[in-house]
């Protein structure tokens, strides 16, 4: 976002612009990160790509070469009880060995990241899914490029504990 503060009246105005502008942007970004998941979706449910075919390609190549050949189900819906507390969602991609989940960016982080959240997403997907199984964060910027980062069995139990509390305060407040 690049505003010259100078050209505006009132510093309300000037907030009030960038504010609008950064929402905007924001949408945009997003729009490319669902179309990019849209077509990673259709590729490995075997479906026509699209627009994406050369992105679609880089990703599906990194991943082939990180996990080795697998017979992928992509977008699978799941529901689970974990100590009581019912939940579910939809994982971007899983075989009988690998849990993986698609994160786009305009730019691939510039070192491999994990944050809690992922461990905790993948914990939970892991727990239901195939509690045996690898998971990974795939990272895909606009370009196809790929980030591939395994989760160790040190942050899917951290995650698979914060996901506990998580659920826990969840049911606690809602309920």
């Amino acid at each position: 976002l690049n505003l010259d503060a100078s050209q505006y009246v009132t510093r309300d105005a000037f907030v009030a612009d960038a504010l609008a502008k950064s929402k905007e942007e924001g949408l945009a970004k997003a729009a490319i990160g669902t179309e990019i998941h849209a077509s990673l979706e259709s590729y490995y449910k075997g479906l026509r790509v699209g627009s994406n075919e050369d992105i679609v390609y880089k990703v599906s190549g990194a991943i082939d070469a990180f996990c080795g050949h697998q017979e992928w189900v992509a977008e699978k819906e799941f529901y689970a009880d974990l100590e009581w507390y019912p939940y579910g969602g939809t994982c971007d991609l899983s075989s009988s060995q690998w849990v993986i989940d698609f994160k786009t960016k305009e730019e691939l982080p510039a070192k491999s990241a994990i944050w809690d959240n992922h461990r905790i997403q993948l914990a939970l997907y892991r727990e239901a899914i195939n509690p045996t199984a690898r998971c990974a964060i795939c990272y895909v910027d606009y370009d196809g490029n790929t980030d591939i980062v395994e989760l160790n069995e040190d942050d899917l139990d951290r995650g698979l504990e914060m996901g506990k509390a998580c659920l826990h305060l969840w049911y606690a407040s809602n309920w």
